[in-house]
């Protein structure tokens, strides 16, 4: 008799089917470990784009920084298209220029910069170009020109 009754409850427990309290908390401690990894790593995307960016930045200005020691003159341009940020390198050599540019940023990151005493600016999207030009004897910033898309030219020395 025993043996008949124990097989009863297998059966009707087979019947009840569904989930324990045990299970569904175990799901929704998972669930909930989950999701705040998932919102941790979804804030540190938008960190890590800025970052390369700024990377990307520092990098192009050694590098003009550098060739504007070798070359007759090397100038950096940092500036804002449609798809993002992007970067020229101009170097004059022998009465050529040569430029490269590169897309340093997604369109997402915001740049600024300060020039001279003057107030943190934004760079945007309207056609203004920062260059900087460096002193060929020192390596120094020689002056940081502000080409705007109306043709005005603000230029600093250093």
């Amino acid at each position: 008799m025993k043996y008949q009754r124990s097989m009863r409850t297998e059966k009707q427990k087979c019947i009840d089917g569904g989930y324990s309290l045990v299970e569904l908390i175990v799901v929704i401690a998972i669930m909930a470990v989950l999701t705040g990894a998932g919102i941790t790593f979804m804030g540190l995307l938008p960190k890590a784009r800025v970052n390369a960016c700024a990377k990307d930045i520092m990098s192009y200005l050694e590098k003009t920084r550098t060739s504007s020691l070798s070359y007759e003159d090397a100038s950096f341009i940092l500036y804002r298209k449609g798809d993002g940020v992007y970067v020229k390198n101009s170097v004059t050599k022998g009465g050529v220029t040569t430029e490269t540019e590169e897309k340093v940023g997604a369109d997402t990151v915001q740049v600024y910069y300060v020039i001279g005493s003057d107030a943190e600016t934004e760079l945007v999207n309207d056609g203004t170009q920062l260059v900087l030009k460096f002193n060929r004897s020192s390596g120094a910033f020689r002056e940081a020109v502000l080409n705007k898309t109306d043709g005005v030219e603000e230029k600093h020395a250093y």
